[in-house]
């Protein structure tokens, strides 16, 4: 019997250490027939670990038969009892990319039996034609999962090789590997490192688009970037960025802001030597949306995948200003939530969130523990394009005269651009400005937020004057106080434009335009008593005056 010892033919082998995957090409492939066998030390320690055979009808069998032994009490592969023979352990055949850790795909770990080495059968065919075992018909590139005990903890692995369909006539033993990170899994053909162990997907309104954070593995190798994978319409993963070690394991992807479907994002590790992991898991983003008829509003969420198991659900709802944002809650029971609650407009927004059993630690980031939906609406344009619009409190006095803009616009606004008309800016939300020189000045607001930006320009809505105290004695307001009405005369050429009124708070109540008339009788009935304030605007001037209501 010819024996193949490979711990004395290095010079046949390619070994590499990719971080912390170390992992043996045999070049060339050992073929063992007839009645070969070959010994494999997985870890070069110079202890066998494994003896692979190939027997035929001269060994006592009834037939050819292909198997593996294990030499020792620390080296251990994943094994099954077969329905065709339940007292027999069989080396069970692992495909390419399953991942062999601790449960070994539900199946037992198969240990060395006391005494003499045993042949554990991969595949025997009898000479009636009869074949068993869990490799029968042959089998290319099929994996043996192991795992070995190095420094008393196991470290997963495994070993390629072909079985003939011949009737178990040849073995080809190919290449192997083991994980030198005790108790992390392996994926059956992986020669390098894992990407990232964790990946989270959240849609972050604040950061304007989907955020992407991972954790990142502990690692011998110095890392170079990380790769971000996005899932395509034709099920492959393009590369949409790279992030450098040295940043925090987070990337916001705004160019593909989820609104329509779930998105699925993958994590890939470069380390020094130009070598790129497997791929992390897949994970996918949690996808909202609302279905919205007869002022009901049917709420379908679609579960992030890829994390921990969530505990419970939030559903958000804005009122309809928009300004103020209600809090529900639900447990999690199944996709769909019917919101029948009295609507107060044509429009709401929803957001989902969900909540994990435990949070996710991002290395450089924080914690992400609730992880966010896509925004929905039962009006589908208002969660998407801002809508600008403000208010000014006091537009109009004598100089200076100091003026406070109140942004009113929808919805989730990032930035603001405001023009004051007399070359002054600003980025604040509600600033305040001060004019010096008497006019009338247009102001505009433009209001940015994730999905565009919008603008507005109110013409005159600030009016800059002095009060001559020649046109105020030209000037009547009679009677004052009063409870019905209030005359307004002017006697000097001129002509009313407009007339405001506001109460002590600056909130308009009272705006008449286009009157072009010397008189107006202006009715306060229906106006609380109080001390108001009516600003004038005549051809030449602006004359603000206090008047009080009974």
């Amino acid at each position: 019997m010819k024996k193949i010892n490979l711990t004395l033919i290095v010079l046949l082998l390619a070994s590499l250490s990719y971080a912390q995957i170390n992992y043996t090409n045999i070049v060339p492939n050992i073929v063992l027939d007839g009645t070969d066998t070959c010994f494999i030390d997985i870890n070069s320690d110079g202890i066998q670990d494994l003896k692979f055979t190939q027997e035929d009808s001269a060994t006592g069998l009834n037939g050819n038969g292909v198997g593996v032994t294990l030499l020792h009490y620390d080296i251990e592969f994943i094994g099954d009892n077969p329905s065709y023979d339940p007292s027999h352990l069989y080396p069970f055949k692992v495909d390419s990319n399953n991942v062999i850790d601790q449960n070994a795909d539900n199946m037992q770990w198969v240990v060395k039996l006391g005494g003499n080495d045993v042949v554990r059968v991969m595949f025997i065919y009898f000479f009636s034609g009869v074949g068993i075992g869990e490799w029968k018909g042959g089998v290319t590139n099929g994996y043996l999962g192991i795992r070995l005990k190095v420094n008393n903890q196991w470290h997963y692995g495994w070993v390629r090789v072909d079985v003939s369909a011949n009737n178990a006539t040849q073995i080809t033993i190919k290449d192997y590997a083991y994980n030198l990170m005790p108790n992390e899994k392996i994926h059956a053909g992986q020669i390098k490192d894992f990407g990232p162990s964790a990946v989270a997907v959240s849609y972050e309104d604040s950061l304007c688009g989907t955020v992407v954070g991972f954790v990142r593995r502990n690692t011998s190798s110095t890392l170079l970037y990380n790769i971000i994978y996005a899932k395509n319409n034709n099920g492959n993963y393009d590369s949409i960025a790279y992030v450098p070690a040295n940043k925090p394991a987070i990337f916001v992807d705004r160019d593909t802001i989820v609104l329509f479907s779930p998105k699925i994002y993958r994590v890939s590790t470069v380390d020094s030597l130009k070598g790129e992991s497997i791929v992390s898991d897949s994970a996918q983003s949690g996808y909202f949306k609302v279905n919205y008829s007869s002022y009901s509003a049917n709420l379908v969420y679609h579960h992030f995948s890829g994390l921990p198991i969530e505990n419970y659900l939030h559903f958000y709802r804005t009122h309809s200003n928009f300004y103020t944002t209600s809090f529900d809650s639900i447990l999690k029971t199944n996709n769909v939530y019917m919101d029948t609650s009295n609507w107060y407009g044509p429009c709401r927004n929803y957001i989902a969130a969900s909540v994990l059993s435990s949070p996710i630690y991002i290395l450089g980031y924080g914690i992400m523990d609730t992880l966010k939906s896509n925004p929905a609406s039962s009006c589908f344009y208002n969660i998407m394009y801002p809508n600008a619009d403000f208010t000014a409190s006091y537009p109009g006095g004598s100089m200076p005269t100091s003026v406070s803009f109140h942004d009113k616009s929808e919805t989730s606004i990032k930035e603001w651009s405001w023009n004051f008309g007399d070359g002054g800016t600003s980025n604040l939300q509600h600033p305040s400005h001060s004019y010096t020189i008497a006019g009338y000045y247009d102001v505009s607001l433009t209001v940015t937020n994730c999905f565009g930006a919008d603008s507005v320009v109110k013409t005159g809505i600030v009016h800059v004057g002095i009060s001559s105290s020649e046109l105020e004695l030209g000037l009547k307001l009679y009677p004052n106080p009063a409870n019905e009405y209030i005359m307004i005369e002017l006697t000097s050429n001129q002509r009313i434009n407009s007339i405001s009124m506001y109460n002590l708070m600056g909130k308009q109540i009272v705006s008449i335009q286009n009157i072009y008339q010397s008189s107006y009788k202006l009715n306060i009935s229906n106006n609380a008593s109080g001390v108001y304030f009516i600003e004038i605007i005549t051809d030449k001037c602006i004359v603000n005056k206090k008047i009080i209501i009974k």
